[in-house]
């Protein structure tokens, strides 16, 4: 259920690009061994987007790592079951049992993933262009100028002007909004089967927040990428998802197309999630509760009144830094 959003052009095909069976991803603690993913299942299909929602806690984020081979070792590991890559000239890969040096040929190329707060990933000390560049070199036959030519033509494929210069720009010389378009840059220079998008608009504001989620959509329907898209937020799950995985505490509690999720939720807990959603006109949720109404009622007489206001600010100029008026 896409709101306002034209019909991709790509069309989600019956065959799955990743299945996940069984999976459970356990860390270690004073008391041994738990479990923060239990016995999860599903399916990602070509030129789809799933969402994956749930709150802090429930193990999305684990799973995107797990899928990535990304967890934090010697702490957290797969315990138990399947994450099949289909690939169509090669067959089948069990991704949870690669080794690194397998794994790292998979990451960026066949799958790639963008986080919450690009700073954590995007290094320092390098411009956007080594990076971007160094990433492309990495996984592919390109020659310096070529790869160079390839990351020029992804940072402008994401809106962003100027994109020869921006290369020798380093990340704390963009905004938010622009270091988050350099990351999804980056992710989709090599077109990868599935991108993985952790939070990736949290840390923005509203504005640039649609911004972002509008570029994937398009993005998507330009090469039909698939995306698993992890969120706390159903306002993004009913902007963008296809299909929606809802978890609490590690656990699949409800999964269905985003339709029917948003209008016949089955499950207790999405339907407190849906609750929670904003409504416009009515603060933070659905319910008001007496006390916010009594303060609205007090308070429904005007609190200020602006009139004829002007604004002037003083601008210097010339030899002698006189105002120009």
């Amino acid at each position: 259920m896409r709101t306002g959003a034209a019909a991709p052009a790509v069309s989600v095909t019956a065959g799955p690009v990743l299945e996940i069976s069984d999976l459970t991803v356990s860390v270690r603690g004073e008391d041994g061994q738990r479990p923060v993913v239990s016995d999860l299942s599903f399916s990602l299909a070509r030129g789809e987007t799933l969402c994956i929602a749930g709150e802090s806690g429930s193990g999305k984020s684990m799973t995107a790592l797990a899928i990535m081979q990304l967890l934090p070792q010697p702490f957290a590991r797969i315990s138990s079951g399947m994450i099949r890559l289909h690939d169509m000239d090669r067959g089948d890969i069990d991704l949870a049992v690669l080794d690194e040096r397998r794994m790292r040929r998979i990451r960026g190329d066949r799958i790639a993933m963008i986080f919450q707060e690009p700073m954590t990933s995007l290094n320092p000390v390098l411009s956007i262009g080594r990076q971007l560049v160094e990433s492309i070199e990495a996984h592919t036959g390109l020659s310096r100028a070529e790869a160079r030519r390839r990351a020029v033509e992804a940072l402008k494929a994401v809106r962003i002007s100027e994109a020869e210069s921006r290369l020798k720009q380093f990340p704390h010389e963009l905004s938010g909004g622009m270091r988050q378009r350099v990351m999804i840059a980056m992710a989709l220079a090599l077109k990868p089967d599935v991108l993985i998008a952790d939070e990736p608009t949290t840390a923005l504001d509203v504005t640039v927040q649609g911004e972002v989620l509008e570029l994937l959509r398009d993005l998507q329907r330009e090469h039909g990428t698939s995306i698993i898209l992890i969120t706390h937020d159903m306002g993004v799950v009913a902007e963008m998802a296809d299909r929606v995985v809802i978890m609490r505490h590690g656990r699949m509690v409800e999964e269905g197309t985003a339709a029917d999720i948003f209008a016949r939720p089955q499950a207790d807990y999405t339907r407190e999630l849906l609750a929670a959603v904003p409504r416009i006109g009515t603060g933070v949720g659905r319910q008001k509760s007496a006390e916010q109404k009594s303060v609205e009622a007090e308070m429904s007489g005007s609190v200020a009144v602006v009139n004829d206001l002007h604004v002037r600010f003083d601008l210097r100029g010339g030899f002698f830094g006189q105002v120009n008026r």
